[in-house]
């Protein structure tokens, strides 16, 4: 279950500038979101989680972070094996 967000033009600018320097491109589209996906709680909870929560129009993130992770992430391990290469603070 995902929370999908409008990219804003200086979002949409840091994902070019930082895909064009990655190596593996891999036609990822960029899609800002929050999931909810890697709860343990049924389908049907995760729903009723998603729509309870108060999110402020237009959301708004501080922090950027450009990770690698595997291509599949199905399992606590894959979630585990996410790597964090750089943090980014917005302003």
């Amino acid at each position: 279950l995902t929370l999908r967000f409008a990219a804003c033009e200086e979002l949409i600018d840091w994902f070019t500038r930082l895909r064009a320097r990655s190596p593996n491109r891999l036609d990822y589209q960029f899609r800002p979101h929050l999931s909810l996906l890697y709860s343990s709680e049924t389908l049907t909870a995760k729903q009723a989680m998603a729509g309870q929560l108060q999110l402020p129009a237009p959301a708004l993130f501080n922090q950027l972070a450009v990770v690698v992770h595997p291509l599949t992430i199905s399992t606590d391990a894959d979630i585990s094996a996410v790597t964090t290469l750089h943090e980014y603070i917005l302003e």
